[in-house]
């Protein structure tokens, strides 16, 4: 039978943790493309003003760089409890993180977006 003493275990414990930051360290952050693979349904998600001429708005924005986009098919709303404000999901057909970027960047430009996610 082994007899394991606290220093042994507090040692043992002090070397495992040690060798997780060394791989943490090791570790690279994935980029976009390697989470995705393009050409993908992609979903944006847009907080704006509630006002009637918005989707129509959006929509323009997004085919700007997305021509196949059709808001009627690839956009959901729900209002916020006061109505003040609307989140919309509009899918996307991504062909590439530059082209993501440019939608997001143009989408958050507009008067009426308040936020992109």
């Amino acid at each position: 039978m082994y007899s394991t003493s606290p220093e042994t275990i507090f040692h043992a414990i002090i070397i495992i943790e040690v060798n997780k930051l060394r791989d943490y360290k090791n570790m690279t952050t994935p980029t976009l493309e390697d989470v995705l693979k393009f050409p993908c349904e992609f979903n944006i998600k847009i907080m704006a003003h509630n006002v009637p001429e918005l989707i129509a708005e959006v929509e323009k924005v997004i085919q700007e760089h997305d021509n196949q986009f059709d808001s009627t098919k690839h956009v959901t709303t729900k209002p916020s409890s006061k109505g003040n404000y609307i989140s919309l999901n509009a899918i996307i057909n991504a062909k590439s993180k530059a082209q993501l970027d440019a939608i997001y960047t143009a989408l958050n430009k507009h008067e009426l977006v308040k936020i992109t996610l």
